[in-house]
Parts: C-alpha cells; sequence; structure tokens
C-alpha cells in the first residue's frame, strides 16, 4: 500500500499499480483499514495485510472498486534432479536432487504422467498440449516410465497429501558432447562425481549415475574402471533450468584406448633444440625400465610437435625459449614423458633437474599427503612437485594423484625429491587358481568332470577327493604343447577320448577357464628376468625350493644364474590373470613351476616352466 495505491506483482515478478475507490480505505484514528471481500467484506488492517498471498482485484475504469483474498496458492511439490535407478518392475524411481541426496520415491505406473521434453520446453509458458488442449489425443512429448534412464534430467510432482509418491514426470533432454582428462573422481551415495580437464585448462564436475553405460575400446566397463588421467568423451544432458542455471548430467562415457598414454619415459642430456623440425635432441639417452635405466643411445631425437608441451626446471614451469638458452649443454639431467600419437611417440612433459640421481626398487605407497609428500616401504620420505613426472597406469597426472596403496617405480634426484614416479599394478596372483584334476566324464561342449583333484596354494599342491564338475563354453582355451586345440577334440569315445587324462585347469568360478595338457609340476624355482630370448628366460639370483624343508637355497654362491623354457602350454600368470609367455621381461621377479630339476645344481642350468607367477 502506498497511500490509496495498491502494488500488486504477478507470478513472473512483474508490478502492477491500482488506485483504489475511495469508500475501500477508512481511517479511524491512527488506523486504516483496507475493505476486503466486496460490498459485505470487512476491514483490514494496512500494517496486517496478507503480502505474499493471492488477491483479486475488480476494476472499473482502471480503478479497483472491490479486493478479493484469494489466498495462498496451492502447494504442489515439484523436485528437480538426475536420475540414478528407475525401477517399473518395483515402482520406485531413484534420483539425485538439487542438495545432492541420493532420494528414492514410489510411483503407480498406472497412474503417472510421463513426458520427456527439450530443455526449452521446461518452462514453457503456453502450457503442455495436453494440459492446454485435454481432449487432444497425441502429444510428441507422452511417453512412458519406461523412457527415463539413469542420467536424465527430471522434474517430478508429488501426489497431493503423498509426498512419497511421484503423479508427473518431465525428463529434459538436450544432448552435447565433451571431451577432456578426468582429473578427480569422488564416490557418492548412488552416483560418482567427476572432475574433468578439458583441452584449454578448463574444468567442469559432473554426476554420473551408477547405472550409465561406459565403455573402452567398444566393450562395456564399470563405472569404477575409469582412472584419473583417463581421457574420456561424455555424452552430457544439459536442462537449463533459469537464466544462468544451467543443470548437468552424463549420460554415457566412452574411455579412451591407447590414445594419450605415456608410452616411454627417458633421460639424458640436452644436446639441441631444433624449432624448425620441432625436436629435442638427446645426448646418453636411457630408458626407464623395471630395473632402472637400460638401452643406452649416445644421441636420441624426440617429436616436440605437441601444442601442450610442459616444460619444467625443478618446480618451476619453464618455456622452450628458457630450455634453449639456459639448459642446453648444461649437462642437467632431462627427464621427458613420452605419450602415444598416432604419428609415433611425441614429447608430452620435461622435467630437468640438475642433482644427482638414484633409482628405488618398486615398492608400495604407505602413506601420501595429498599435496605431493608421499612414503613408501623402504624409500622413507620423498616429495613430488609441480615438475615430478608422475605417471598413473600409463596416464599423465598430478602429484596430488599419489594414494595409498600404490605400487611405484620412484626415481629420486636431490635428497628426497622425486624426478619420476611410475604407478603400475602391484604383482598379485592371489586370485589365480590352478587345479590339476583327472578327467572321468565329458558332456561334450558343455562341462566335463574330474574323479579328484589337487589344487595349487603358494608352492604346493593340496589334495582333495572331492569330485568336481567344470563348465567349458566358447571362451575356454584348450592348450597342449602344439598350441590352442579345438573344444571339440576334448571328447570321452574313440581313441581321441580324453577320459583318464589329467590336465591343469584354470577355474573361474565354476567353469574351466584353461584347460591344459601339460605335466605336474612339482618343483619351484625363483628368480629375476636379466634377459628374455624367444621362449628362453634368464634368470638371476636364482633359488631353488627344498620341497622338505620349505627352504629357499641359492643356486650358487657367486653365479646363481638359471635358464628356464617355456612353451604353447606354459600358463604365466601376472595380475590376477592369465597372460601371454611373451608379456614376460627383463626386471620380473617369477616363481616357476617345473616337472623336474636336473640333478647337478649348477649354473645356467636349464628347467622347463610349466607354470610361472610373476611376483614383482
Amino acid at each position: 500500500m502506498d497511500g490509496r495505491t495498491i502494488a500488486l506483482r504477478d507470478k513472473d515478478g512483474k508490478i502492477y499499480m491500482y488506485s483504489l475507490i475511495d469508500y475501500l480505505l477508512q481511517t479511524m484514528g491512527n488506523v486504516t483499514t483496507l475493505q476486503i471481500g466486496g460490498v459485505s467484506g470487512k476491514g483490514v488492517d494496512v500494517t496486517k495485510l496478507p503480502y505474499g498471498s493471492g488477491v483479486k482485484l475488480v476494476l472499473k475504469n482502471g480503478v479497483a472498486t472491490e479486493v478479493h483474498y484469494v489466498g495462498e496458492p496451492v502447494a504442489v511439490a515439484e523436485i528437480r534432479g538426475i536420475v540414478v535407478e528407475n525401477n517399473p518392475q518395483l515402482g520406485y524411481l531413484t534420483f539425485i536432487d538439487n542438495n545432492g541426496k541420493t532420494v528414492t520415491k514410489s510411483y503407480y505406473e498406472d497412474d503417472l504422467m510421463v513426458e520427456k521434453s527439450e530443455h526449452y520446453q521446461v518452462n514453457d509458458d503456453i502450457g503442455y498440449i495436453d494440459q492446454v488442449f485435454p481432449h487432444f489425443e497425441y502429444d510428441p512429448r507422452d511417453t512412458t516410465i519406461a523412457a527415463i534412464e539413469p542420467g536424465d534430467i527430471i522434474f517430478i510432482r508429488m501426489a497431493p497429501g503423498d509426498t512419497n509418491r511421484i503423479i508427473e514426470i518431465s525428463a529434459a533432454t538436450n544432448y552435447t558432447m565433451k571431451y577432456g582428462k578426468v582429473r578427480t573422481m569422488q564416490a557418492n551415495d548412488g552416483y560418482t562425481s567427476i572432475l574433468v580437464e578439458f583441452e584449454d585448462k578448463q574444468t567442469a564436475w559432473y554426476d554420473a549415475a551408477s547405472g550409465v553405460f561406459v565403455s573402452l575400446a567398444g566393450k562395456p566397463i564399470p563405472l569404477s574402471n575409469i582412472q584419473v588421467g583417463d581421457w574420456v568423451k561424455l555424452l552430457v544432458n544439459e536442462a537449463i533450468i533459469s537464466p544462468g542455471y544451467v543443470m548437468e548430467s552424463i549420460k554415457e562415457i566412452t574411455v579412451e584406448g591407447g590414445e594419450h598414454f605415456i608410452s616411454t619415459i627417458v633421460k639424458g642430456s640436452l644436446a639441441a633444440v631444433d624449432a624448425v623440425q620441432k625436436k629435442l635432441v638427446l645426448e646418453g639417452a636411457e630408458t626407464l625400465a623395471k630395473t632402472g635405466w637400460t638401452n643406452y643411445r649416445d644421441l636420441l631425437n624426440l617429436s616436440i610437435s605437441g601444442s601442450d608441451i610442459e616444460y619444467y626446471y625443478n618446480d618451476t614451469r619453464v618455456s622452450l625459449d628458457y630450455v634453449n638458452h639456459y639448459l642446453k649443454n648444461s649437462g642437467v639431467l632431462a627427464y621427458v614423458a613420452l605419450e602415444n600419437h598416432f604419428a609415433g611417440e611425441r614429447v608430452k612433459k620435461v622435467t630437468f633437474r640438475p642433482d644427482r640421481e638414484r633409482s628405488l626398487t618398486e615398492d608400495t605407497v604407505v602413506d601420501a599427503s595429498g599435496t605431493g609428500r608421499f612414503d613408501t616401504l623402504s624409500g622413507g620420505t620423498m616429495v613430488a612437485d609441480a615438475g615430478t613426472i608422475v605417471v598413473r597406469h600409463g596416464r599423465l597426472v598430478s602429484a596430488q594423484d599419489i594414494l595409498v596403496p600404490d605400487y611405484a617405480k620412484v626415481i629420486v634426484n636431490g635428497v628426497n625429491t622425486a624426478a619420476v614416479v611410475n604407478i603400475s599394478n602391484a604383482p598379485d596372483t592371489s586370485q589365480i587358481m590352478i587345479a590339476r584334476g583327472r578327467v572321468n566324464a565329458v558332456d561334450e561342449g558343455r562341462s566335463f568332470k574330474v574323479q579328484s583333484m589337487s589344487v595349487l596354494s603358494g608352492t604346493k599342491w593340496v589334495y582333495t577327493p572331492v569330485q568336481r564338475e567344470f563348465a567349458i563354453d566358447g571362451r575356454t582355451i584348450f592348450l597342449n604343447e602344439s598350441g590352442i586345440v579345438s573344444r571339440d577334440s576334448f571328447i570321452s569315445y574313440t581313441d581321441e577320448s580324453v577320459i583318464n587324462n589329467v590336465y591343469n585347469i584354470v577355474i573361474d568360478g565354476s567353469r574351466a577357464a584353461y584347460v591344459v595338457d601339460s605335466p605336474y609340476a612339482q618343483y619351484a624355482v625363483r628368480g629375476t628376468i636379466y634377459r628374455a630370448e624367444g621362449g628362453t628366460l634368464y634368470l638371476r639370483n636364482a633359488t631353488v625350493l627344498n620341497e622338505k624343508t620349505g627352504q629357499w637355497t641359492a643356486l650358487h654362491t657367486t653365479n646363481s644364474i638359471m635358464q628356464v623354457t617355456t612353451g604353447q602350454n606354459t600358463l604365466v600368470g601376472r595380475d590376477n590373470a592369465i597372460v601371454s609367455r611373451n608379456t614376460l621381461g627383463v626386471g620380473d621377479e617369477i616363481l616357476v613351476f617345473t616337472e623336474s630339476l636336473p640333478a647337478a645344481r649348477v649354473p645356467g642350468m636349464e628347467v622347463a616352466g610349466t607354470i610361472i607367477m610373476v611376483e614383482r
């Protein structure tokens, strides 16, 4: 109220001013009243009017002659959110609400209106077609609850008097693609928040519901398999709620395969910078391997054709011009991370370090501050700074991404500064179950039974007399000394019958993943590969297990070397999976099971490897 004028605000926030006819306002003493309710209404103190409530005016020539109280608007509970799970069979919907909380509401499919519309139709002032024209049977936005999927941005209304039952759902769809590198992931209740860094170095958070489809190389993978440093393509659903307020959710994620992976880390002294050919030339170059620096080369040319290469001198970011003027031929060590590219390897990050270095053995991180300081079991406390090359499972990440219990190869330059931290999977074969059993029945192409079996536990075969049946399918691999054989040859009749034959079996639940015709490997040796040629592995620090005492004994006091031959039917376990024998390389510490040992335990003796487990 302002004098004899009343101001009203409509639902869009617009203000309208109207003059009041004289008799609507009465003043008695210090109290002025406004007559509400028409001719038979009553006066209300203007200081106690229902501000914010609805009123209706009767106008004559633009002057208000009657004021009627309409009251509070009917409260309709509307919630915005991102779908985590939709279960039409059980009639419930789980979503992330405006406050980031995971909420579950129920619905009756037969008593539910569902519309899936473009984002610009969400706040349509005209209204939905079927609301404006209730007898018009076709609305292209009408759909069923089955169309609501994880990642959809929804607007829901609850039943009057029942805040747990949904009666209307509107889903907004407006898809766009984003591309960038995963910087951080935070697991929440029913969804995962992902911080993505785009190619222009800008970042943004996105929420991915647990049911969102994720793929790698065309095959589905769990959302939890995405790692920090992965490059991803995101199909993002955007809904413009109001000016300046955009709600986004991930509908699908594609993880890149070998692109942007750090394939090699090298070191050397910078000899030249060729700006025309876009090359760095390293002198005395070496490549980082599991055992340290190997593959020495006098000169090595490296491509600097990429547009986003980072150069560091210790902890300070520097330019290529600075590198060329002050660090070339300076004797300062250059550590270089090389990235996979369709045109070959090219430089991704270079860090220059002036101090002496030492190479630590691969070890487990037992403490990490999240700011770059970390401890390993045997290496003590170290600090990774902005210049440190930190590679996590082949992806270039920051020092803040060193976590417990990462397994890392660390190159220290100076007292305790990490120049390189190369994080990989810690060797683990504990989940590989290998049994040896005698076949007594075959259901061709479906399963087979063994009358008894022994299970490999540590370095011993543990016998069990229990019969066991294993399923076989199209993924089951059958091996003998010649290599892979058809499962059609695994039969119980003719001269080719496998009944009473004994096989090594790699067990995957109730399924046989591998069925291998190979000898009984009852002896064990250990060692570190120092050379691998063809199917022969050359071990140093070789030890032999005394099966009676359980003690490991060095093969020789001064020259403990050994040769291990492998065949097509040699089983190799690494990182809880059976892998090709060709993956074994220099620096791998392996446990080898063999059928027999030479009578004379001499340096260079040869054993046949039947089962090999990578221990480190």
